[in-house]
C-alpha cells in the first residue's frame, strides 16, 4: 500500500501523517500476517484509529501500552496501563513497536529512554521492526532562536547521526529514516529562514 493510498483520520495532526508514514514502510516490509503490533504512548488511540479507517486491523493486531489513556477504550481493543520501562509482556511479543516521539525528553511516561529502549528490545521478536522517533534538533535550535526559550525537559538534542549511535547502543541497526511533511503552518516562518524542516526523525530498527 502506497502513501498515497493510505487514509488519513486527520490530515491536519501530525501524528495522524506520522502513522501513515510508518504504516506504508511497515506494510512494504512482508512480515508474516497477521502482524502483531504495539504503540507505546498510545493515550489518544490516533494510530488505533488509522488502523480502522484503512480496514488494517485484522491485518495489524493492535496492541497499545501508557501510563493513562485521555479517551475510552474501544471493544476489541488490547489496552495495558503501564510504563514501557517495565513492561508487562513477555519476550520477543511482538512483530512491530511503534516509540513515537519520547527519546530524547524527560517525563513522567519516560524517565529513562535507554531503559525503554532495552524493554522493547527484550519484547521485540528477532525478526520484527522498530519504528522509533525523536524530535529533530535542527528544528529544535530553529525554535529557540525564533522564540528564544529553550524547550522544558529536553534532555539532549538529536539528529541522525547521534539517533543512529542511540539506537546501535540499544543494540538496534537503522535500516532506514523515514520524513513526513510538516501538517501545520505554525512555524512556516521558520521554515522560510532555512530549509524544510522535518518536526521529527523516524528510524526503522532491526535487532541486532
Amino acid at each position: 500500500m502506497k502513501f498515497s493510498q493510505i487514509k488519513i483520520t486527520n490530515s491536519h495532526n501530525m501524528k495522524c501523517i506520522k502513522y501513515a508514514v510508518i504504516l506504508e514502510f511497515l506494510l512494504s516490509c512482508k512480515l508474516e500476517l497477521p502482524i502483531k503490533l504495539l504503540d507505546i504512548g498510545c493515550y489518544d488511540l490516533l494510530f488505533f484509529d488509522q488502523l480502522k479507517f484503512n480496514n488494517l486491523h485484522k491485518k495489524i493486531i493492535y496492541y497499545g501500552i501508557d501510563v493513562h489513556l485521555s479517551v475510552p477504550k474501544p471493544e476489541k481493543c488490547n489496552l495495558s496501563v503501564a510504563n514501557i520501562e517495565n513492561a508487562p509482556f513477555k519476550d520477543e511479543s511482538f512483530d512491530c513497536i511503534v516509540f513515537s516521539g519520547m527519546i530524547g525528553w524527560r517525563s513522567w511516561k519516560i524517565m529513562n529512554p535507554m531503559l525503554a529502549l532495552a524493554e522493547i528490545h527484550r519484547i521485540l521478536k528477532d525478526d520484527g521492526i522498530l519504528f522509533a522517533s525523536c524530535w529533530n534538533s535542527a528544528l529544535i535550535k530553529r525554535l529557540i532562536d525564533f522564540f528564544f526559550i529553550h524547550p522544558p525537559n529536553l534532555i539532549y538534542m538529536l539528529d541522525e547521526k547521534l539517533f543512529e549511535k542511540m539506537m546501535n547502543e540499544a543494540d538496534f541497526d537503522v535500516i532506514k529514516f523515514l520524513y513526513f511533511p510538516w501538517a501545520k503552518p505554525l512555524l512556516e516562518r521558520i521554515r522560510k529562514g532555512g530549509r524544510n524542516l522535518n518536526q521529527e526523525i523516524i528510524a526503522a530498527g532491526e535487532k541486532r
